[in-house]
């Protein structure tokens, strides 16, 4: 309920004072208000109507049928659902003034940076888009809320070196075979943790993942990946059709087991970047890169709908141009 009352007092704010201001005297408001719980009347709004909740279910069983991931559909879902009970109108009654109230207040609260404030105005207007051409409404409230501007995300990678040191710490033929199929293949964590041990064409090294959006691409195992992946399910004793399982209960391992387990390695080998999936399918591509392969061909393995992301993951490092220039500059 008190979110509900941040949110409208922000309007009337922002009507009158500048957002610095209106900054500060939501950070006091949040201090003395610490200390109290506020209910609402009988009488009072209610958090949300049925239309609003209607109009998220429909929108989202849209999404579903056009083949849109679970995750995203999640995303979706605590997004809308959030904005929803905090704005505390009804759909039709939303004007772009309660969004951008509702976006200033989320940051301030939350602490998140412009980057993943702009996914919540893209999922928004998505919904808002949506509800004119269903003709829920007659005009998107989103239309005069901008791309909201943030830095370019830093992408890291490890080098080369530092990629054995990451090697010698796998305690166990399990650690060596996550590190190895992720830096070879450069599949995000969504796509290795569905697979199977069916899903591994041993003759040629390859595996059919799902990548975003449904969308099947092809990656590739070296013979570094498909030696350390044999050596850990021949080490296995369970008949868990899964690739990756727990060490105890042999249960298909969840991302977040994967992630713990990736982390670990990087911090045995002291790295100075924290090691995820993400930094190895980076260094997949970067190490792709600085031994010669095309743009062309890294965005495919990447599975990169415009060259423009792949530029974002593996940008040429100097190392690179001086040797291109040492080359091609006589």
């Amino acid at each position: 309920m008190y979110e509900q009352i941040r949110t409208r007092m922000t309007v009337s704010l922002l009507s009158k004072l500048d957002a610095e201001t209106v900054n500060t005297v939501l950070t006091v408001l949040d201090r003395v208000m610490a200390d109290y719980d506020v209910s609402k009347k009988e009488t009072a709004i209610v958090l949300y109507d049925n239309s609003f909740v209607e109009a998220i279910k429909f929108y989202l069983a849209s999404k579903k049928a056009q083949g849109a991931a679970d995750g995203s559909l999640t995303n979706d879902y605590y997004t809308l659902r959030n904005f929803s009970s905090n704005v505390g109108k009804s759909i039709k009654e939303i004007a772009t003034n309660d969004i951008r109230a509702y976006l200033l207040s989320y940051q301030m609260r939350t602490k998140v940076k412009n980057a993943t404030l702009n996914k919540i105005r893209m999922r928004l207007h998505c919904f808002f888009e949506w509800c004119v051409g269903e003709e829920i409404i007659q005009r998107n409230p989103m239309s005069r809320i901008p791309i909201i501007k943030s830095e370019p995300s830093q992408r890291h990678a490890i080098t080369e070196e530092q990629l054995e040191y990451c090697r010698m710490n796998c305690l166990t033929k399990r650690d060596r075979a996550l590190l190895e199929v992720f830096y070879s293949t450069g599949a995000r964590l969504a796509e290795i943790s569905r697979l199977q041990k069916d899903d591994i064409d041993w003759q040629t090294g390859s595996i059919e993942v799902m990548g975003k959006g449904r969308s099947p691409y092809t990656v590739y195992l070296n013979a570094k990946a498909k030696v350390a992946l044999k050596a850990y399910l021949n080490s296995r004793k369970d008949i868990n059709p899964a690739l990756f399982v727990t060490e105890r209960g042999a249960k298909r391992l969840t991302p977040k087991g994967i992630r713990v387990a990736i982390e670990a390695i990087g911090e045995r080998a002291k790295l100075d970047v924290v090691l995820s999936p993400h930094v190895l399918r980076h260094t997949m591509a970067t190490t792709a890169l600085r031994h010669g392969a095309p743009m062309e061909t890294v965005q495919k393995m990447l599975n990169h709908k415009s060259p423009a992301t792949t530029q974002r993951y593996a940008k040429l490092d100097n190392s690179r141009v001086w040797a291109e220039h040492q080359r091609t500059v006589v």
